[in-house]
């Protein structure tokens, strides 16, 4: 599966031929993807990302969440997904990251839009969730201007650098989105 952005940029399904270009952009943003993202502290082998890829490939075939890799030209440099896909209710969670280099061009709201896109009319979402730490203030930024709206704030509900810390809620509902 494939999702075009643009000419130079798409969303595609992850193939286990992209392990090696998956594990690079990993450990090459390691320390930063880390402190927002905790799963990123223990994959520490090339066999972890691979384990990645054939189980998001099983999720995709068993509707269970859609993850995709972000890709610039033909370079992996991020993720996108939709997880924890509730068919009952119609509504996914948002996930995302993009390599330290490529931040700050508006790439990953380009991916964002269009994956809610794909989200609210292939998979027949009602809602797209997203959750983040409180003081991500860069995360909180954009998904105001995608149009979330934070639903709550649940606090000391995470460990962020080994500190509680609270985790907001934010959604976007399929009429809001425009």
């Amino acid at each position: 599966m494939a999702l075009l952005i643009t000419e130079t940029l798409r969303l595609r399904s992850l193939e286990e031929a992209d392990a090696p270009a998956l594990w690079t952009c990993i450990t090459r943003n390691k320390a930063y993807l880390q402190t927002w993202i905790p799963w990123v502290r223990d994959w520490n082998t090339a066999d972890q990302v691979l384990e990645y890829i054939q189980d998001a490939l099983h999720q995709i075939d068993a509707q269970e969440a859609l993850s995709l890799g972000l890709f610039s030209e033909e370079q992996l440099i991020g993720i996108v997904s939709l997880q924890e896909w509730d068919h009952a209710l119609g509504i996914a969670e948002l996930g995302f990251w993009i390599d330290e280099a490529f931040q700050h061009k508006g790439i990953m709201r380009q991916a964002i839009r269009r994956m809610m896109q794909f989200g609210f009319t292939e998979m027949k979402l009602n809602k797209v969730e997203v959750t983040f730490v409180r003081n991500n203030k860069r995360v909180q930024q954009l998904m105001e201007r995608l149009g979330f709206r934070i639903e709550g704030i649940i606090r000391n509900k995470l460990l962020h650098q080994g500190l509680p810390a609270d985790r907001v809620v934010a959604g976007l509902l399929k009429q809001e989105f425009i």
